[in-house]
């Protein structure tokens, strides 16, 4: 199962004793494979496009409230939503808060704003599936709303870009987050041995590159 799927059925996190934070290997159950596998079917029908569309709905008419808040109660707001999905999961109305937390802040920090298909595809994402993007959609912004998300409920991680410069590029496109949560976000680069590499193993939000 994994972290994502384990939050959604409100079930505890496996850690792994490695010398990275990585979940817990786990076989998984047949069950759940072909209760998947059904869901997955399901999505396909009007009312997955209904449930999106109230979604979009409720995340977008919590942004006036919070253009008026300190940074303070941005931070304090999504620690207590994160709170509340460790016990409750990934449920719509806890992500809407969320997402429109990690919004305002993005809009704040780094003057852009999510569109309302950003926020579609990392809903996608927090749900286990793949989402899709065309080529100027902003799929680095997009990812800024699920890896936050995921990562302030404990989480463990891992953003996969193809080299060392995005990954730091994006580590470092999003301080605010990190100033939030201090071990929220780390940089992994293919010297993960290093001191610097040691520190950022610390961090449930990991920014790293494939290796060939």
């Amino acid at each position: 199962m994994s972290d994502i799927r384990a939050l959604i059925a409100n079930r505890r996190l496996e850690v792994s004793d490695g010398a990275y934070h990585e979940r817990a290997v786990t076989a998984p159950a047949p069950l759940e494979e072909w209760l998947r596998a059904w869901a997955a079917c399901l999505s396909v029908t009007g009312r997955g496009n209904k449930r999106s569309k109230a979604f979009l709905k409720h995340s977008n008419s919590l942004e006036a409230n919070l253009r008026s808040s300190d940074d303070l109660t941005l931070r304090q707001g999504l620690k207590a939503v994160a709170k509340q999905m460790q016990q409750q999961g990934f449920c719509d109305a806890l992500l809407a808060q969320a997402f429109a937390i990690v919004r305002e802040a993005s809009r704040r920090v780094l003057g852009m704003r999510h569109h309302d298909v950003q926020l579609l595809a990392a809903y996608v994402l927090l749900q286990g599936k793949i989402a899709e993007m065309a080529t100027g959609e902003g799929k680095t912004l997009a990812a800024t709303l699920a890896v936050c998300t995921a990562a302030a409920c404990g989480a463990a991680v891992h953003v996969v870009t193809v080299n060392d410069y995005l990954a730091q590029r994006d580590a470092e496109k999003i301080p605010y987050f990190s100033n939030i949560f201090p071990s929220l976000l780390g940089w992994l680069n293919k010297i993960c041995r290093s001191k610097s590499g040691a520190r950022n193993t610390l961090a449930t939000l990991f920014m790293c590159r494939i290796k060939s």
